[in-house]
């Protein structure tokens, strides 16, 4: 079946991983005279691209909301993301490579809390399907 799963019935069916992979899968065939077959077919599966981002949350210490960060579900390549936050000025407040690292509503080395108020996000993910490097942004209301 191409991932080491084999099947001897007639019409067999087989359900392959949620992962997107590549399957090389080959069947040979049989007669009850001895001649046999074979035919092979490439499949392709491939994970869409799914994330979400809140619009808003309320890092008031109230164990709530406390960080704002994307949720990042499948079809990206874990090991690169770009998550920056912008100001109304358009100056950096936040930046993460870190897909559980989110913003906590400060800014600066000495930690100030940053203003209520709306926030430019933007975020950078590599595609598994086609590798390329993605860009999204939107908004994201600070209330405390």
């Amino acid at each position: 079946m191409g991932d080491g799963g084999i099947s001897y019935d007639d019409n067999p069916t087989y359900t392959y991983p949620m992962e997107g992979a590549d399957y090389y899968v080959l069947m040979t065939a049989f007669n009850e005279v001895g001649c046999f077959d074979t035919a092979s077919i490439d499949i392709h599966v491939f994970e869409e691209l799914i994330f979400y981002v809140p619009n808003t949350f309320t890092p008031n210490d109230d164990e709530k909301n406390q960080t704002f960060y994307p949720v990042l579900s499948q079809g990206m390549k874990r090991t690169y993301m770009e998550f920056y936050i912008y100001n109304r000025w358009g100056e950096l407040v936040f930046e993460s490579h870190d897909p559980s690292y989110g913003w906590d509503g400060t800014y600066g080395p000495n930690a100030l809390d940053c203003p209520i108020g709306t926030y430019t996000w933007k975020l950078k993910l590599e595609s598994l399907q086609t590798q390329e490097i993605l860009d999204f942004h939107g908004h994201v209301n600070l209330i405390r």
